[in-house]
Parts: structure tokens; C-alpha cells; sequence
């Protein structure tokens, strides 16, 4: 019922060639999640960003949607956890396996949480969380959420049972070529605002990030090569010029020159020579 391509778990080659080197992830971590959420009475929140990488990230119809498989187990395989389009959901839901048996049935629990479409040129949050502890009313519930928005919800009697008790996944299985974020893991149920606020907060940063596509960028070399010509400083000099004070023969801070000039602009006035003006005087201090 899944939409996409898988890795052939039987095929030893196919699993060799299908590992990256440059995408890891601490198991440490994941363990010590596993082990808090189980103190929770299997309570945990999962969330991610990813974005297409190129046209292999492209499914039919030319759709992009994460494929992830986590993977507690590749032989036999099993994975707990499942997120992809399946033929009854054009977007992608997120399936919660259950090592649980369904009473009176020879199948095991699992429960499906719809999502919402992605960004097919950019970054999309994906989160689903699940409640384990049952309610009042004896029912747990899972949640998804796609960017800020709660897609989808619903509540159940299902148990989340573990494959593995000591690991929730030990392998993550990406379908098809993409870009994602390292991925947050909270062993609790995560209130819907508090999941808003880790999407707002990583909103603008991850707006801005296009890749790298691999773990290590290439080192660029660089040629050093220093000035050889001494630069100099140079500053053009200061003229201080003081003026005289005014004195009794001449009441005035002006500097002669710029008086005489003055009354001989006065005298070739159209009004004609001054008679007996302040303009007259002669001032003799200099300046």
C-alpha cells in the first residue's frame, strides 16, 4: 500500500550501496529517548523539517512528500514508525506500528495520522505526536501536524508496543531524495502551542537554508598574497589665524584689508560716494 520506492531489505548489496556516509545519527540518544519516553508510560512527540532536493524527490504525480521509514530492526524488518503517501492518502500520514497483537486477530495494531501537503520548493514542518497514557474515558490519542497547523487527530484504545525495548528505531530509511533537519524527539505528548513555538521559532532560519546537500562542504584554497608597497599617511597643515581685538581708534574685529575693500565697494555703489558715513574711517590694526 505504499506509494514510492523501498529498499529491498533482503537484498544484503542493495542495503550496502543505499547507506550514506555523510547522514548519521547517535543511537546513544536515541536510547536514552526510548528509555524516558518508556518512564512516560510511552508518551513521545517526533518532528521534522524537510524540502525536495531535485526532481528525485518527486513521486507520481510529481508530488513531493517524505518518505521515512524509522527502522527498529532491518532483519527481520520492522518499523514502528512510518511516514509516506500510501494509495489512501494522496498527502502522506504517519502509521504508528504496534508490536501488539489486535485481539482475536492475526494482524498487529498500527494507527494512521493523515498529514498535510507539502512545500514542493521549500521547507515544510512535519510533527505527530502520541499520548500512550490512556485518558478517563480509557482512550490514547495521535496527533499530526503539518507546519503550525493540527491535520489531523484522533483517539483510540491502540498500545504502542516496542520491537525493540532498547531503541525506538536503529535505522531511518528515506525513500526518496531530500533535504530534512535533524530530527527533534520529545518524550512527552507535546501540547499544540508548544509545537507552534518550535515551528515559529525555526521558521526564519530554515527559510533562508537551502542545503547542504551533503555533510561536508569542499575546502576551497585560497593564495595568500600581502601588499608589497608601504602605504603612507598623509595630512594636509593647519593655518591658524588670529584676529585682533577692537580698540579704541577702530570699534571694529575686522582686519583693515577687509575694511577698505568694503569702502571701495561702497564708493563704486550707483548711490555714489559716501559722505561722511561709519564706512569713511580708517582702521589701521591688523589682522
Amino acid at each position: 500500500e505504499v506509494v514510492g520506492p523501498r529498499v529491498d531489505l533482503n537484498d544484503c548489496d542493495a542495503i550496502e550501496q543505499a547507506v550514506d556516509d555523510s547522514c548519521s545519527f547517535d543511537v546513544e540518544q536515541v536510547e536514552a529517548f526510548t528509555a524516558a519516553s518508556k518512564s512516560n508510560g510511552g508518551d513521545f512527540t517526533i518532528a521534522f523539517w524537510a524540502r525536495p532536493l531535485g526532481p528525485g524527490s518527486f513521486g507520481d504525480g510529481g508530488i513531493f512528500a517524505p518518505q521515512l521509514q524509522m527502522m527498529s530492526s532491518l532483519s527481520p524488518p520492522k518499523h514502528p514508525i512510518s511516514v509516506g503517501r500510501y494509495k489512501s492518502r494522496p498527502n502522506a500520514e504517519v502509521r504508528v506500528n504496534s508490536a501488539c497483537w489486535v485481539s482475536g486477530s492475526l494482524s498487529k495494531q498500527y494507527e494512521s495520522i493523515p498529514l498535510g501537503g507539502a512545500n514542493q520548493d521549500g521547507w515544510t514542518f512535519f510533527s505527530f505526536r502520541r499520548r500512550n497514557v490512556t485518558d478517563a474515558g480509557g482512550l490514547r490519542e495521535c496527533a499530526g501536524f503539518t507546519d503550525s497547523v493540527n491535520t489531523s487527530s484522533s483517539a483510540s484504545t491502540l498500545t504502542t508496543c516496542l520491537y525493540n525495548q532498547e531503541a525506538l528505531f536503529q535505522a531511518l530509511e528515506f525513500n526518496y531524495a531530500m533535504l530534512v533537519s535533524p530530527i527533534l524527539m520529545v518524550p512527552s505528548q507535546l501540547s499544540h502551542s508548544a509545537i507552534q513555538n518550535v515551528y515559529y521559532s525555526q521558521m526564519k532560519d530554515l527559510s533562508i537554508r537551502d542545503g547542504p546537500t551533503t555533510a561536508v562542504d569542499p575546502k576551497v584554497q585560497l593564495n595568500k598574497q600581502d601588499y608589497s608597497l608601504r602605504s603612507a599617511l598623509m595630512a594636509a597643515p593647519i593655518i591658524f589665524q588670529t584676529r585682533a581685538e577692537p580698540s579704541k581708534q577702530c570699534p571694529y574685529s575686522y582686519s583693515t584689508k577687509w575694511i577698505r575693500e568694503l569702502h571701495d565697494q561702497v564708493s563704486r555703489s550707483p548711490t555714489g560716494k559716501p559722505w561722511r558715513t561709519h564706512w569713511s574711517r580708517r582702521c589701521t590694526h591688523g589682522g
